[in-house]
């Protein structure tokens, strides 16, 4: 089937499913899901893995959006009114879900140290397009919703920052050269993935700050934004 027919088909049967969901007072987000469930290559195959690749730019734009959105959350004000609170929430989910997942994947499935804690890490993310999605669709507001924008955003932070280095320092320990496994390589290494991808990020919220200073309509501050995302 026709690549573009095919994500139509898709785009139609999930906004059938997020009816249908609403239908039933359950977020929209849990029709969207079970039909890409259902349209999957487990199920009926009608999105096949090669569909779910070429499509992947798709959800690293939507992913992109979303992060983009929840980083325009990071004021000094907004966490001034949280930080008594959203640090410790953050920081025992994390702490928690990293400990149960690595023993549950080291002691009961008997699974490999290094996987268990990788995958131990991975679990500490929040999904943020499920939870977003979610927010949005009741018009949430209040403390809770507070939490949880601030929560996604540091889960996944820390979430990212601790996948980066102990990824980085499973992958050099495989190796068997004495110059590969050299302290300076291995910090050289770690440094490039944990500082270029803020500098850069920086830099197009600099360029960003300059050039929507000047007077835009929407549809040119649309697509300067677009753009700063994909850039990113």
């Amino acid at each position: 089937m026709n690549d573009i027919l095919t994500l139509a088909m898709a785009l139609v049967l999930a906004l059938m499913g997020g009816r249908i969901a609403a239908f039933f007072r359950i977020p929209r987000v849990t029709g969207y899901l079970l039909t890409g469930v259902l349209m999957g290559p487990s199920v009926t195959g009608t999105l096949t893995r090669q569909h779910i690749v070429d499509f992947s730019f798709i959800s690293e734009l939507a992913l992109g959006m979303i992060a983009f959105y929840i980083g325009s959350h990071f004021e000094s004000s907004y966490f001034k009114r949280l930080k008594e609170t959203v640090l410790y929430f953050s920081i025992s989910e994390v702490v928690t879900t990293l400990a149960l997942v690595f023993l549950v994947l080291l002691i009961v499935f008997r699974g490999s140290f290094s996987m268990a804690v990788l995958l131990g890490i991975l679990a500490m993310a929040t999904a943020p397009a499920a939870t977003l999605l979610v927010i949005r669709e009741y018009d949430s507001e209040g403390p809770l919703t507070d939490h949880l924008l601030a929560m996604v955003g540091l889960n996944n932070l820390i979430c990212i920052l601790a996948f980066v280095i102990t990824l980085t320092v499973i992958s050099f320990t495989t190796y068997n050269e004495p110059e590969i496994l050299s302290p300076f390589a291995l910090i050289t290494k770690m440094g490039r993935k944990l500082f270029i991808p803020p500098l850069l990020g920086i830099s197009i919220a600099l360029f960003l700050h300059h050039y929507l200073r000047r007077e835009l309509d929407h549809n040119e501050l649309l697509l300067v934004s677009l753009a700063g995302i994909m850039l990113g």
